[in-house]
């Protein structure tokens, strides 16, 4: 988030920084306090909130911020509430995914996953300068620091092996508990029974207090909004993939150059509709982790305390659900070979074997795809990719597909030349070439202006100093 965005939105939610007329009580903070002592009946509660702008900024994160809670006994937590961001979801989403979030790691708390404890709060009808209610949940403050947010970092030489085993063999545990909450409605969201947005669950597990609802890890400008739950990842990637083409068609997506990103997401399309493995109806759905980099582990010592962020995380299958985390296997590291186990791929596979869980060993050894379409769908890549997603959910050897660029780009025009939508797109994205080109004149002219009255301050400076 940029510096202006950053104090622009603290404005928003800190009015009364620039403003003698009001305070953080009559704006609704002290609200939070009191409803923080609710979930602790005989303690009370107080908020900390920032004192100027320098301390404003630091509280606000690029998607959602946090202000520290402390309770009379010691105890802290903090408050967690969501930004305002351009694209943000609408405000009744924005609600839905607090409450998934709060029910999801809640699950996981229950069956020995190692996650913060999570408490919903009461909307408050106006904490700062805004004109909706604050969706926000008070989340346990645990010690510890994050872990390395580079992606295999053993491949890349940033720790040792000692140092990864523990971590992967802890990581492996904590998925094998994770794996103990099974769900039976589909792939989705997990939320509250009472929640608006929540379906029949037909879950008899213990954990049938909770219903899987629509996948809330995306969402159109338009009713219905939000999709799901699906029965397969094939309908779930599908609406995914639909939805992309979708926007790029009307200009909101890959603005610079929307041709050649419609054309690899008619690809994935093709890809994941002949792909057997996505077809496939599953019984039995599992929580998965959103963004499963090395950030997200809390570290001891060593060791991890707990797995942060559950915001998204959604129920998919097994497949899907243990397939490579993030920081195992990153497709676009140089350090990785793209059709192969990385390193730690290897070592994880290893930990679940030692744990007697050879499927999840096996949900790793194969599961290169699922990472790969997250990384995809909805995001620019290369023919590279494309091609790998052809040989991981086709079998279809690298050496058999288009080697370059523009050879790629070539069969791509041919086989997807039916498209009714693909000469609208071909005119569309000459339009914005020719864009680009003027910009880049405009942009050169000015530098070499700009240039120009450099030298000619510097030629008049020297001349005024010889004077």
């Amino acid at each position: 988030m940029s510096p202006l965005i950053r104090l622009t939105t603290a404005t928003r939610v800190f009015p009364y920084l620039d403003s003698n007329e009001s305070s953080p009580e009559a704006l609704g903070w002290a609200d939070l306090a009191s409803d923080a002592s609710r979930h602790r009946p005989g303690h009370i509660a107080t908020i900390t909130v920032p004192k100027d702008w320098i301390e404003a900024i630091t509280y606000l994160g690029v998607f959602n911020s946090h202000l520290p809670i402390n309770f009379d006994d010691g105890v802290e937590w903090l408050v967690r509430f969501r930004m305002d961001y351009p694209g943000a979801p609408s405000q009744d989403i924005r609600e839905a995914i607090v409450a998934s979030e709060v029910e999801t790691m809640q699950a996981l708390k229950n069956v020995g996953v190692k996650v913060p404890g999570a408490w919903k709060g009461s909307p408050v009808p106006r904490a700062g300068n805004n004109d909706y209610p604050l969706h926000y949940f008070f989340i346990e403050k645990m010690k510890g620091r994050t872990w390395t947010g580079v992606p295999v970092p053993l491949t890349e030489g940033r720790v040792s092996k000692e140092e990864i085993q523990i971590v992967i063999d802890e990581y492996a545990q904590l998925q094998i508990n994770l794996s103990k909450a099974t769900f039976h409605s589909g792939i989705g969201s997990l939320l509250p029974k009472d929640h608006p947005l929540s379906l029949p669950s037909q879950s008899t597990s213990s954990n049938d207090l909770l219903s899987t609802g629509p996948l809330l890890t995306f969402s159109g400008p338009e009713a219905p909004f939000l999709f799901g739950p699906f029965k397969t990842n094939r309908d779930r990637y599908l609406a995914e993939i639909d939805l992309i083409l979708k926007l790029t068609r009307a200009g909101y997506l890959f603005c610079y150059g929307p041709l050649d990103q419609y054309l690899k997401h008619l690809h994935a399309r093709s890809v994941v509709e002949q792909c057997e493995e996505l077809g496939r109806e599953e019984l039995d759905f599992f929580i998965k982790h959103p963004d499963t980099h090395g950030k997200q582990l809390l570290m001891i010592d060593g060791h991890i305390e707990a797995v942060l962020d559950w915001e998204w995380a959604y129920v998919t299958t097994k497949a899907e659900a243990f397939a490579s985390p993030r920081f195992c296997w990153e497709p676009e590291m140089p350090g990785c070979e793209l059709e192969k186990l990385s390193l730690e791929d290897e070592l994880l596979i290893q930990a679940y074997e030692r744990h007697e869980r050879p499927d999840l060993a096996d949900c790793v050894r194969k599961g290169h795809l699922y990472p790969l379409l997250n990384r995809m769908i909805g995001e620019g890549h290369d023919h590279l990719l494309a091609n790998l997603l052809t040989n991981l959910a086709l079998g279809v050897d690298l050496k058999d597909l288009p080697a370059t660029r523009e050879d790629w780009f070539t069969d791509a025009l041919e086989r997807f030349k039916d498209d009714p939508y693909l000469q609208d797109m071909i005119e569309l994205d000459k339009v914005y070439r020719e864009r680009e080109e003027e910009w880049s004149e405009i942009a050169n002219r000015r530098y070499l202006e700009r240039l120009a009255q450099r030298e000619r301050d510097a030629a008049l400076k020297e001349g005024g100093s010889a004077e």
